[in-house]
């Protein structure tokens, strides 16, 4: 929803024991289009999983989303020279 337009990408890496950790941004501005997935060669197990990532990223949004309105009057923080 960020990243990907811009020609970036989070990498998460998994280690041995399965867990997560942040990884390196992958830098691929000077590409047109900006990152995508190749849905249509992938499959429905690919899909399902891709799903499920986006639905919990869409819960932490929204989890953050009343109180950053309270704060800020918008999910994304404003930025004013006032300021």
């Amino acid at each position: 929803m960020f990243f990907h337009p811009l020609g970036l990408a989070l990498a998460i890496d998994i280690n041995d024991d399965g867990i997560e950790s942040l990884g390196c941004v992958w830098d691929s501005r000077e590409d047109p289009e900006g990152f995508q997935f190749d849905y249509k060669n992938r499959d429905s197990k690919y899909i399902a999983q891709a799903l499920a990532k986006m639905e919990n990223v869409n819960a932490l949004r929204n989890s953050k989303a009343e109180r950053r309105k309270k704060l800020f009057g918008a999910v994304i923080e404003p930025i004013s020279e006032k300021d």
